[in-house]
């Protein structure tokens, strides 16, 4: 079985999502806020530039930072796939992991990283992918080796308000040298309050120096029970998360 139908027969369910109208002055996506916009802080089309580097702390929160490769690598489109997705070989980038009875980090070698344009846990062609509202977002998952394999749906990333979310939750996982390794996930909508990923607080924030700032109430959050991290939601009765420092959390401007 190819690429193309495995990703056709998988059963991904879609999610209901509301129409769009972009008269509707109601809908957050239509805010005339300063961060409902493309080039706020910076043009977001940028993003789509950079490559990520990925790697895990013991306690599985994860380390992100963007970079542009030095050689020749690009971004590659994987033709089969309905679900907009590019890849690019991660393998000599550094990226590692930690256990807590192994006293030096594990590399994530061999390693490839997806940016997805559609949700890749929810079915390509439903209503949810489909709708506008998920343009202005993409999706990173990583695979590799670091002694078992890993493959983890991570986050996504609104082009528009910078903002950055917890869109997948881990459904199944396995014990490995002390560590809980994630080997399932489903959508964050068919589970917790079943909300919307966007809708949930966010878990960090993108700067103007395009560096990747995560939130410390989400690093607490993982290093509790990272195999039963759910996102926050505050509330339409707290501020908006502000994109200043790691103490400045809050609820999503997209928040219902």
């Amino acid at each position: 079985m190819n690429k193309i139908d495995t990703e056709i027969n998988k059963d991904y369910p879609d999610v209901d999502m509301p129409s769009y109208d972009p008269n509707d002055t109601a809908d957050p996506f239509n805010s005339k806020e300063e961060w409902n916009n493309i080039n706020y802080k910076f043009n977001g089309n940028e993003l789509y530039e950079y490559f990520m580097k990925i790697s895990f702390d013991v306690h599985t929160v994860p380390i992100y930072s963007f970079f542009k490769p030095d050689d020749s690598r690009v971004w590659k489109k994987t033709q089969e796939s309905y679900f907009e997705e590019y890849t690019f070989n991660a393998s000599r980038d550094g990226n590692t992991t930690e256990s807590p009875i192994i006293p030096n980090p594990i590399s994530i070698s061999p390693m490839t990283i997806y940016r997805y344009g559609k949700n890749p846990l929810v079915k390509y062609n439903g209503a949810y992918n489909l709708s506008k509202r998920i343009d202005r977002f993409f999706f990173i998952r990583a695979a590799g080796n670091a002694a078992v394999w890993l493959d983890n749906y991570l986050i996504a990333i609104d082009t528009y308000s910078k903002f950055i979310f917890a869109y997948a939750k881990i459904t199944k996982y396995v014990d490995i040298f002390g560590q809980l390794l994630p080997t399932e996930f489903e959508a964050i909508e068919h589970h917790h309050l079943g909300y919307k990923f966007y809708e949930y607080d966010p878990i960090g924030f993108i700067d103007e120096n395009k560096n990747i700032i995560l939130y410390q109430v989400y690093a607490d959050d993982m290093t509790a029970n990272s195999s039963e991290y759910v996102p926050r939601y505050s509330g339409l009765n707290t501020q908006i998360a502000k994109p200043i420092d790691k103490t400045t959390t809050g609820r999503s401007p997209y928040a219902r």
